[in-house]
């Protein structure tokens, strides 16, 4: 049955979307100096390594005479080289899923038109 077919496809590709997990959409008002998450991939892209060091030692209650060393400073620049190729990952896996839909609807209909 076409019918079965077209709505298997259709919760196929949807499920493929990794924006469709996200279609609730929280409203807050970040201010300048609120906390930021230490975990997500979007706040560690946009910070330098100094900062990202001074935020770990401070919002995770490290002794007040911690001293930062080079391998603090390399693992903070690891870990924001990847925070920005997630971000990336993210954004283009969304692209290219958008236009394999629009592909397969497009074959869909043409399939219709013409007919085989």
């Amino acid at each position: 049955n076409w019918a079965v077919l077209f709505f298997c496809g259709v919760s196929i590709i949807i499920s493929f979307f990794a924006l469709h997990s996200r279609s609730i959409k929280v409203k807050h008002k970040f201010k300048k100096n609120e906390n930021k998450n230490l975990l997500y991939y979007k706040n560690l892209a946009v910070m330098s390594s100094e900062e990202l060091l001074q935020n770990i030692v401070y919002y995770y209650n490290f002794p007040q005479n911690y001293q930062t060393d080079n391998f603090d400073l390399d693992l903070a620049i690891t870990i924001i080289a990847n925070s920005k190729v997630v971000g990336k990952k993210y954004d283009l896996f969304n692209k290219s899923t958008f236009f394999s839909v629009i592909g397969i609807i497009f074959a869909l209909v043409m399939f219709a038109l013409v007919g085989v």
